[in-house]
């Protein structure tokens, strides 16, 4: 019998991986387009989300892991009602697809991972709480995305938790730079009161320089768009150096704060409409 916070969540993550001994793949090919979206496709046809997909050379250095991995969110309606274990039919179907579609891989395995199964538990509840934001944000920041960048999928990622306080972080991918570093629109709250004090998840992400999202949310929260390079915060005069074309300076306007999700985002598309590569 499955645990019981299991029958308390409304999807379940599992995870389907395999070996690649002969190193017939190009690394990180699987999580590029159109690999990812191919098995994206898949999965939304037998009623699964693809959540992760990891192709790289670090994931098979620990023992018991495969080279290669996809996570499928599987609604929990589509499992067995009385064992949330029990691998339902769908995920086994998407699992022998894969296989046929990559036959040089070997080894193959499929099973419940019940940590990311509460990551994305707790990431839809951060979710949630910040819809306001999302939906806002979303109408403002997807237009800026260029066509390399559309499928990849805005998301809320789950960090940590401590004391009844959850800590994560939204993201969208906007452009892909000339040397292959993504640029990141992160959005959230700027400095919440909820991290001060002795919080031990506040203490680990006090000094990461993005917006968060923290659960529950503050009462008057400072709403805060940050652009970054990848996961590293992007000096925008160094950015505008690496352009083809010259772009005004706008250093100074690379993080915008306000009290208004609306007045924020607003402000965003202001300051990016000279010089967004995709705006004329």
């Amino acid at each position: 019998m499955a645990d019981n916070w299991l029958y308390t969540v409304n999807d379940v993550v599992w995870r389907v991986g395999a070996r690649d001994p002969h190193r017939a793949r190009e690394i990180g090919h699987l999580a590029d387009d159109p690999e990812r979206e191919a098995v994206a496709e898949l999965a939304l046809m037998h009623g699964l989300l693809l959540d992760l997909v990891v192709d790289d050379d670090v994931l098979g250095r620990e023992p018991g892991w495969p080279d290669v991995a996809w996570w499928l969110v599987a609604p929990s309606s589509l499992h067995d009602a009385d064992d949330m274990t029990a691998l339902p039919s769908c995920v086994r179907e998407v699992a022998k697809q894969l296989r046929a579609r990559y036959p040089a891989f070997q080894d193959w395995t499929v099973a419940l991972d019940e940590t990311e199964t509460q990551r994305f538990f707790r990431s839809s509840t951060l979710h949630a709480e910040y819809d306001d934001l999302i939906r806002v944000a979303e109408v403002a920041l997807l237009p800026l995305r260029t066509p390399d960048m559309t499928h990849v999928q805005p998301t809320v990622r789950y960090w940590s938790s401590d004391d009844n306080i959850m800590i994560g972080a939204y993201s969208i991918c906007l452009t892909k730079q000339p040397d292959g570093c993504a640029l990141v629109a992160h959005v959230g709250i700027a400095c919440p009161e909820a991290l001060a004090g002795d919080n031990s998840a506040a203490r680990r992400t006090g000094r990461v320089s993005v917006p968060l999202l923290v659960f529950p949310r503050p009462a008057e929260p400072l709403f805060f768009v940050q652009i970054t390079r990848g996961t590293r915060l992007l000096e925008l005069e160094h950015f505008l150096r690496q352009q083809p074309q010259p772009l005004p300076d706008l250093a100074a306007d690379f993080r915008w704060v306000s009290r208004s999700p609306e007045r924020l985002l607003n402000a965003v598309r202001d300051a990016t409409s000279a010089w967004w590569p995709t705006r004329s």
